[in-house]
């Protein structure tokens, strides 16, 4: 460090100064007398005519580039780099605090003020190969592990490499508390590929990520796994007094099978403009009556623009009696003109309590998969695109899904969405698959029920015109399972009497849907089925759609369980491949109606329809070179297999 020169603000030479210990300001410059000093000061002075030469004094600076935390380092703990942080601030270029030891403990909550821009940013992380733990503590006023306080354009980077691996750990170790706080306007701010455990999961005190306050904007939170808690991820602002914007949800893991979440695995109120995508939720597990467990709640949604999509959401139930059905995805409206796109999701192992006396507010008893509720003001404009979801409910009594014991829905509309008028809707259900299995058998269990869709309202249409459509249904197997609920009516009905009643679904099927497992929602070979062209351009693991798409969250074409596109069924033979231009088929099933070629798009290229199964020569010599899908259809399924032009 230069020394500092200044004019001396004393008279004639070698007058007396005297300088307390700590920060004080000297003009233009701000001199940090540092602590170890103390109680001695160690200082040169040397008086020249005219200057005041002060040495071993510096001025502190804007901290920049890489700093290491550890034995040994720019700082001995991670305190000690968040005092000197929100001490110098963030200089240009911003700061990497590479975390250099095996485990730290940290004795105190830590609260980060400083305020980096989106050329600054400040970054904690892991130095190459290390993976620290880091036990955080809080206490009973000051309920955190790391507050970001009005701080903004921080970043957790959990990777020890640079890729998307999970290789730091933060956990609260003393007492209950949020891992991690934002608030007061934190913004720009990201938690990434780190393990988040919270102290425990049974205190309302106790989240993974709770990010608070109006202003707290562009939150983003990816690729974590965040268990032992009370809830994983809770994005709250007031409403009245503001909102948050663009808060961004991603790839995370929220929930563990031995260390569970216990009410919400995702929660997020008054957050406009929010993104829930690519998340696995499970084991959101319930053991007092008060709570239910819910995958996604989204409550208090005003004017808000909100896409739930390509997430697994599963094993979600009660274990206490008369415990409260598990929601997968719940979206309380709260005024008109809601922009939803329900996408791509899976939803299965949904429960309610041990055993079941309660049904006299069904919907709240009741295991759900997409939970649709209005708080006040009747929603007669705005559009809720529920499109391409999977729903499975099943009988499973580890799960609390006795068939005798719990009503069931794959979806549930509340009262007071839609207008009076049929067709007069906001909400559009297409290329949807719900099965259930649960409806009771024989002569009945305290009157419970399955429907695939139930209606609350006897006098609103909640579905817009055309919109519900292209839909697989199951209402097969139980006594009491049913297609779903609609207005005027007060009773289940079948899948026939549900499409006359709402004069819609007649493109839809009742048939089995051919999951894969009762915990693998992809669809078998021999069940996908097209479903209507919606601009969904991929499926649930991002494998693109067919033109027309397959029903469901899985696009059967592309994916599979068994490894993708070229699924193998015993004879078939297709030679050479690839090939220059024609291609000769032998093995061909008996019962095969034609043979299609596609591009990775979906376009069909070529075509041919069959009588017979001798060997077919395939000549593709106009068409342009590539890689391709050949579609063998029987009238009992269809075999994909990719081939190559060259």
């Amino acid at each position: 460090m230069k020394p500092v020169q200044r004019k001396p603000h004393c008279s004639g030479l070698g007058a007396g100064i005297r300088l307390a210990s700590g920060n004080f300001t000297w003009p233009g410059n701000r001199i940090e007398v540092s602590s170890t000093l103390k109680p001695a000061l160690y200082l040169a002075l040397l008086l020249i005519p005219g200057f005041l030469l002060i040495t071993n004094i510096a001025a502190s600076q804007p901290l920049t580039g890489n700093k290491t935390v550890g034995t040994g380092g720019s700082y001995t703990t991670i305190t000690m780099a968040v005092a000197a942080l929100n001490a110098n601030g963030v200089g240009e270029g911003g700061v990497t605090f590479l975390l250099t030891d095996a485990s730290y403990t940290e004795t105190h909550p830590l609260t980060i003020t400083a305020q980096g821009n989106a050329a600054s940013v400040v970054i904690f992380k892991p130095a190459a190969g290390v993976s620290p733990q880091i036990t955080l503590s809080a206490t009973a006023t000051a309920q955190w592990g790391i507050k970001l306080d009005g701080a903004d354009y921080i970043v957790f980077d959990g990777s020890n490499n640079g890729t998307a691996t999970r290789d730091m750990t933060y956990k609260l170790g003393n007492t209950h508390g949020s891992v991690f706080f934002l608030t007061n306007s934190a913004d720009n701010n990201t938690i990434r590929n780190c393990i988040v455990r919270s102290f425990a999961n049974d205190s309302t005190a106790d989240i993974g990520i709770l990010v608070k306050g109006a202003g707290c904007d562009s939150t983003l939170i990816m690729n974590n796994h965040i268990f032992n808690a009370y809830e994983g991820i809770d994005i709250f602002a007031p409403g009245s007094s503001g909102f948050s914007t663009g808060t961004r949800i991603l790839n995370n893991l929220v929930g563990d099978s031995l260390e569970h979440i216990s009410t919400f695995g995702i929660y997020c109120a008054n957050s406009q403009i929010l993104e829930i995508t690519g998340n696995e939720i499970f084991f959101i597990i319930r053991d007092k009556k008060s709570n239910t467990p819910e995958g996604i709640f989204v409550p208090a949604m005003l004017n808000q623009v909100l896409r739930i999509e390509k997430n697994k959401v599963h094993d979600l139930y009660s274990t206490c009696v008369d415990g409260m059905g598990g929601k997968g995805i719940y979206l309380m409206l709260t005024d008109n003109n809601p922009d939803i796109s329900v996408i791509n999701n899976m939803i299965w192992h949904l429960g309610t309590g041990t055993s079941h006396t309660l049904f006299s507010t069904i919907d709240t008893y009741a295991p759900v998969g997409i939970y649709i509720y209005r708080s006040s003001t009747n929603i007669t404009t705005g559009t809720i695109s529920i499109r391409h979801n999977s729903i499975w409910l099943t009988p499973d009594n580890v799960h609390g899904l006795n068939p005798n014991m719990a009503f069931a829905m794959g979806m549930y509309v509340g009262v007071g969405i839609g207008g009076t008028t049929a067709g007069s809707g906001v909400i559009d259900f297409r290329n949807n698959i719900i099965r259930i299995n649960i409806g009771e058998t024989g002569s009945g269990f305290n009157g419970s029920e399955a429907y695939g869709i139930y209606s609350a309202s006897t006098t609103r249409d909640p579905f817009a015109p055309g919109s519900l459509d292209h839909n697989i249904y199951d209402d097969t197997g139980q006594d009491y399972n049913y297609a779903g609920r609609f207005k005027p009516l007060t009773t289940g009905l079948t899948f026939a009497e549900w499409q006359t009643a709402t004069g819609q679904d007649g493109n839809s099927l009742n048939q089995d849907p051919g999951f894969i497992s009762v915990a693998d929602l992809h669809i078998q070979d021999g069940y996908y089925v097209n479903g209507a062209g919606l601009g969904v351009l991929d499926d649930i693991d991002g494998n693109p759609r067919s033109n027309p798409p397959d029903i469901g969250a899985d696009e059967y074409d592309l994916t599979s369980a068994t490894g993708g596109l070229n699924r193998e069924q015993p004879g078939i033979g297709i030679f050479p491949n690839p090939s220059a231009g024609c291609f000769t088929i032998t093995g061909i099933p008996e019962n095969t109606t034609e043979i299609k070629l596609s591009d990775i798009s979906g376009n069909i290229v070529l075509r041919r329809i069959l009588e017979g199964h001798a060997p077919v020569e395939l000549r593709c010599d106009a068409i342009s070179k590539g890689l391709y899908l050949l579609f063998i259809v029987t009238d009992t399924g269809t075999t994909a297999r990719k081939v190559i032009l060259n």
